[in-house]
């Protein structure tokens, strides 16, 4: 059974800072962990195969629903052992610490796999279908609250600096859990709108007494706090993130900056999905460097943040 713990409090008058890291460090790694497509292979049916490049424009979230005739679920134990801890380079690690190790008070993360978890702690292992002991659960849901995990994070490090990692699309030792595709977005989106109006009166309670927030689930962090988005294409498909800065925008626009960091030179390939973070208030960070080199530009982009996040 998973443990239980309180998360610490947003202290009044302060705005949590949290790191949204993608999946874009692990994907500038030469040779690591299984390619997207021979991922989609192995699950695909048979009409499908060698059929891929008809589906280039699609993203890859609704790429396995129509490979699989819309039975990702029969697919997700093969799916989700893929993302299971595995070895990873001392270079992968680096860049990931350049982030990770900055205090932010929580840190997001699209991915299934472990990597910021490994980058932070080296014998880091979990178990496939068990909770192991750095998972905690801090607040009991219901059926679905608790599938989705939403109250249940990844707790890594000492008592003096224990960093909070939570996977908000669902992990690869939870598969049950895994959001893929229109349903499984639906689902985990109906749960975050069920959760607004509580946090919005709490937070107002909290501000009119000068007291105090206890945040209990990621969605928190995301709403009251400044986001930095990092290594995360922000495709359209991903509903649930787009709504809620859509959300904060609207009804937390005083919590906090969202900041969304993007390699120069990929502006004009998401032109369209910039103007879209414009209109919702969100600051577009764009940078450059010698030769397009995706490692040089993470790097860069940790010690601009560093020098903000204090």
């Amino acid at each position: 059974m998973s443990m239980y713990s309180i998360l610490p409090p947003i202290k009044y008058g302060t705005t949590p800072n949290v790191l949204l890291l993608g999946n874009g460090i692990n994907r500038c790694m030469e040779n690591y962990g299984i390619s997207w497509s021979k991922l989609l292979e192995s699950i695909s049916l048979k009409k499908f195969k060698n059929r891929f490049d008809e589906f280039s424009d699609i993203p890859f979230p609704l790429k396995t629903v129509i490979f699989t005739g819309d039975h990702v679920d029969r697919s997700i134990d093969k799916f989700a052992m893929e993302f299971m801890p595995g070895p990873i380079s001392q270079e992968h690690v680096d860049l990931l610490k350049g982030f990770v190790d900055l205090p932010f008070d929580a840190i997001l993360t699209t991915n299934y796999s472990y990597e910021i978890e490994q980058a932070i702690l080296p014998e880091f292992s979990c178990a496939y279908k068990t909770n192991c002991k750095y998972r905690i659960t801090n607040k009991k849901g219901n059926n679905l609250e608790d599938r989705f995990g939403i109250f249940k994070y990844y707790s890594i490090g000492n008592a003096d600096n224990i960093k909070n990692i939570w996977h908000i699309h669902g992990d690869a030792a939870h598969p049950n859990g895994i959001v893929l595709g229109h349903y499984y977005y639906g689902e985990l989106l109906s749960i975050i709108q069920q959760q607004i109006h509580n946090i919005k009166r709490i937070h107002s309670v909290c501000q009119k007494n000068k007291i105090d927030y206890k945040p209990n689930s990621w969605i928190e962090y995301f709403l009251l706090g400044n986001i930095y988005i990092v290594g995360l294409g922000m495709d359209l498909s991903e509903m649930d993130i787009w709504w809620l800065l859509n959300c904060k925008s609207r009804n937390f626009n005083d919590c906090g900056k969202v900041i969304y960091y993007e390699p120069e030179w990929e502006k004009e390939s998401k032109k369209a999905n910039i103007e879209l973070a414009k209109a919702y208030n969100i600051v577009i960070d764009k940078e450059s460097v010698s030769g397009n080199e995706y490692s040089q530009y993470y790097k860069k982009i940790s010690k601009k943040i560093a020098k903000t996040v204090i």
